[in-house]
């Protein structure tokens, strides 16, 4: 489809872009309100007076910490890919 201008316009291309943001933020705002819950979960826990308690809090702590640190590395890795769908290169 030509719309006129000097930028090609593919409106399928568009979409499948659109839809793509759309997923990115989802996932980001998804990730923030584990960050913040996280956060508050770290603010919140007094860690008891035994070794055996607080190791399995920390323990706790440590495996939530990963799975946040997986979906970060997730998002981060298709918003990557994207930024290299969409970069126009001159040949």
């Amino acid at each position: 489809m030509d719309v006129g201008g000097v930028l090609k316009y593919n409106h399928l291309e568009w979409v499948q872009h659109r839809m793509d943001i759309e997923r990115m933020k989802s996932s980001a705002a998804v990730i923030a309100q584990s960050l913040t819950e996280f956060g508050r979960c770290l603010k919140e826990t007094e860690l008891p007076n035994d070794a055996e308690s607080t190791s399995r809090i920390l323990e706790a702590q440590t495996a939530e910490r990963d799975a946040i640190k997986v979906s970060l590395d997730v998002s981060y890795m298709a918003f990557k890919e994207f930024r290299k769908s969409i970069i126009v290169t001159d040949a």
